[in-house]
């Protein structure tokens, strides 16, 4: 579960603003509950209204200040050199899945191992490790 860093509790006008300010109230002890965060942040929750515009310059200044803090210590860019390390991997393993299920070999293979597996007479390792076989030969048959 990701930590959220600014909780908005929205619609807080009208009838809704008493329990708006409760349900603020709420979470604001409730995020004393979890450890400190690893940017620095103290999250917070504040109540908006887009009918009376309530809260919502505040939401936009606790997002500078977010910012603000994060880059000064070095959080904002260190969190973006992960993602993009998350995202060369995914991207990665994205290609080669889909190159592995387009592979007219695999189709053609994959349901008869499917059924195997299914019915018992084949482990799923060694479905999976024929099926990665029948890939690698019909690769470097091309290559």
């Amino acid at each position: 579960m990701e930590m959220s860093d600014l909780i908005a509790i929205t619609k807080s006008d009208g009838n809704n603003r008493e329990k708006a300010t409760l349900a603020r109230a709420l979470y604001k002890n409730a995020l004393h509950l979890f450890p400190p965060t690893d940017s620095g942040w103290e999250p917070t929750a504040i109540t908006t209204s887009s009918v009376t515009r309530e809260g919502l310059e505040d939401v936009m200044e606790i997002i500078r200040k977010y910012f603000e803090l994060t880059r000064a210590n070095g959080y904002y860019l260190h969190k973006r050199r992960e993602q993009s390390r998350y995202w060369m991997y995914e991207t990665i393993q994205e290609d080669l899945r889909n190159r592995f299920y387009e592979n007219e070999v695999v189709k053609s293979n994959l349901e008869h191992y499917e059924n195997m597996v299914l019915e018992g007479k084949l482990s799923s390792f060694a479905a999976a490790g024929e099926l990665i076989e029948k890939y690698n030969s019909t690769y470097k048959h091309n290559n």
